[in-house]
Order: C-alpha cells, then sequence, then structure tokens
C-alpha cells in the first residue's frame, strides 16, 4: 500500500505489533554520548588515582631483584595484582557504560526483547541489499551526521591546542605526574565538550527517528476498519447474534407467557405481562413487546385465560424502565396492586360461578 494513502495514526495494536517485532522508535547516538560523557567525568574525578595506581603497580612490578624466580606462586601472585589493578581502572569505566548504556535503552524502549531481526539475518548477507542501503534516506542522514561529528570534533580540537599550546610546549621536562595530570585535563576539556556536543545530536536525531517511526507505522483507512472488526468482529455477524439472542429471548418469553397474572396495554402500542407469588418483593415482568409482539402477547393471554386491562401509563412506564424478569419499579407498587385486586376479584367471581 502506498505510503501517501496511510494518513491514520498507528492504532494501540499495531505499536504492540511492531514492539514484539522489535521495530521501536530509538538512535544508538544517545547511548555513545552519554557513556562518553561520563566516562569523561569519571576520568577527570579518579585519573589521577588511576595513573597512580598503574605507576605503583609498574614499579612493584619491574622492580626484580638481581635473580628473581619466577615460581608458581609469583606467577600467581601477578595474576591477581594485575587482574585488581584492570578492575580498579578499566572496570569502573567498564561498570559505568553498562549502566548508563542499560538505563538509556529503558529511556528510549522501555523493555523490548525480540528475536524477529534474526529471522531475515541471511538476507542481510545479499550483496544487492547492502548496496540498497547506501542509496537510502538512512545511510544519507547517517552520512551526513558523521561529517558534521567530525567537522565539530575538529572545530573543538583545533580551539583546545590553539588556547593551550603555550602550556603544552612547556611539558618538555616536567615531572611525569605534572604531565599526567595536565594530559588528564586536556583530555576531559576535548572529550566532555566532544560528547555534548554529541548528547545535543543526539536528543535531535531521537526525535527525528521518532517522527519517522511515528510515519512508518501509520496505517489507511481500510487497516484500521479491518482491525476494528477483527477486535470488535464483523457487524453482520454481530447483528446475526443480536437477532438470534433476541429470538431465544421472544421464544422464551412466550412459553412463561401463560404463567402470567394479567396483561397491561396501551392499548394498541405497548403491552407488558406480569406476574406475583408471595415469595416476591413486587410484581416482575415476564412478558413486553410493541406493535406486532404487543398483539402477540394479548393473543397468548387470551387464548391462557389472562385478564387484559388497558392503562397507557403503566403500560409505557414499564415497558421503557424494566427488563423482563425485573420487578416493576416503586412508584407503581399502588397502582399495580389495585389492577392486581381487581384481576383476582375476577378470578374469584369467575371461580364462584364454575366459569373457569
Amino acid at each position: 500500500m502506498d505510503q501517501d494513502n496511510k494518513t491514520e495514526k498507528a492504532t494501540e495494536k499495531k505499536r504492540t505489533e511492531e514492539r514484539k517485532r522489535g521495530n521501536v522508535a530509538k538512535t544508538p547516538e544517545l547511548n555513545s554520548a552519554i557513556i562518553l560523557m561520563i566516562s569523561f567525568m569519571v576520568l577527570n574525578l579518579s585519573g589521577n588515582k588511576f595513573i597512580q595506581n598503574i605507576s605503583n603497580f609498574m614499579i612493584k612490578t619491574f622492580s626484580f631483584t638481581s635473580d628473581p624466580v619466577l615460581s608458581f606462586e609469583y606467577l600467581k601472585t601477578l595474576t591477581y595484582e594485575t587482574l585488581m589493578i584492570f578492575l580498579k581502572t578499566a572496570g569502573v569505566f567498564l561498570i559505568c557504560s553498562a549502566l548508563i548504556g542499560i538505563s538509556s535503552e529503558i529511556f528510549q524502549v522501555k523493555f523490548v526483547f525480540s528475536f524477529e531481526h534474526l529471522k531475515h539475518g541471511f538476507e542481510k548477507l545479499n550483496p544487492i541489499t547492502g548496496i540498497k542501503k547506501y542509496f537510502s534516506l538512512d545511510y544519507a542522514v547517517s552520512f551526513l551526521k558523521n561529517i558534521f561529528k567530525a567537522a565539530i570534533v575538529t572545530f573543538i580540537l583545533y580551539g583546545i591546542f590553539k588556547s593551550n599550546i603555550t602550556e603544552m610546549v612547556l611539558l618538555t621536562g616536567r615531572e611525569p605526574g605534572y604531565i599526567s595530570e595536565k594530559t588528564i585535563y586536556f583530555t576531559y576539556q576535548l572529550g566532555f565538550r566532544v560528547a555534548l556536543v554529541m548528547l545535543v545530536l543526539a536528543i535531535f536525531d531521537y526525535i527525528y527517528q521518532r517522527k519517522r517511526y511515528e510515519k512508518k507505522i501509520m496505517m489507511d483507512k481500510y487497516e484500521v476498519k479491518m482491525e476494528m472488526k477483527q477486535q470488535e468482529g464483523d457487524p453482520l455477524i454481530k447483528s446475526r447474534r443480536r437477532n438470534k439472542y433476541f429470538q431465544l429471548s421472544r421464544m422464551r418469553m412466550m412459553k412463561e407467557l401463560p404463567e402470567a397474572d394479567v396483561v397491561i396495554t396501551n392499548p394498541t402500542m405497548y403491552a407488558v405481562a406480569l406476574k406475583y407469588k408471595p415469595d416476591f418483593n413486587a410484581p416482575r415482568v415476564v412478558a413486553k413487546g410493541m406493535r406486532l409482539i404487543a398483539k402477540k402477547i394479548k393473543e397468548i393471554a387470551s387464548e391462557n385465560g389472562i385478564p387484559v386491562i388497558e392503562n397507557v401509563i403503566v403500560a409505557q412506564t414499564i415497558y421503557k424502565n424494566c427488563e423482563i424478569g425485573q420487578e416493576i419499579p416503586p412508584e407503581l407498587y399502588k397502582t399495580v396492586a389495585e389492577i392486581l385486586a381487581y384481576v383476582y376479584k375476577i378470578k374469584e367471581n369467575f371461580q364462584e360461578f364454575g366459569l373457569i
């Protein structure tokens, strides 16, 4: 389907399906920029201590006796100390990088685990597919970003060298500790500024990726319509089910109608059948209907000797406010009680004369 026809925003179902496939809006630039910035901050705060630890280790390691014994215990101790120095220096950067990378990923896409991309892994090895990437919009944007970042790094590097060239020249002949301290300072100045620029670029890239992602997952009207049908059901099938439900309800209603005590009519528009037992709190609706169904209710009532009473207000109120099986509203108690009393009196008279 042509992308120009996709004018509707993606539904929640479409977004969920895309997340399951691993298609989310994110940029690796943000992770890299934050990791780089934090790493240089750690270097600025602890760089001198790292240099001191490495210096002490090297002095201790290379301060051999005249005839060192390279025993297993000595090599074991040396390996352990080397590992500890590595953890005290590089370990800090690795832990910080891992935590920041995970946090940045969660910030962008929450928690997404998908292996869908691995299913098409061999397609990525296709040289034709690889060549096509060089002519895509993504590659063009990435190429421009890399050129811009290279230009920014060059400009920052030039500015730092220009403003500190005299101090750098004077480092010649100074003690190693001082040179290390200044080297860390210059490295931090360069790295932090570069990371800051990369972070700004990453934020713009993230906004761009989100907009592009939203456009990519847009749907056309037909897709939205079909999805609504899948979620809510085909209207035709729903209509058939509703008609079937009404038919079954009507059959059940007509089956219970002969047990009613009275039928109250409008007289031609509405008809409701009521039944009362001593264990009921109030009379209940056995059947109700309009027009043809009302006519059918009156016919069944006539066939079964059920009294038919005309009362427009009662018939309309019960029909509009009560469902089958429900009790009548309290405001009709008195009126319906009078109707039932009248009906029972008629039945008693008929029984007295042996007519029923």
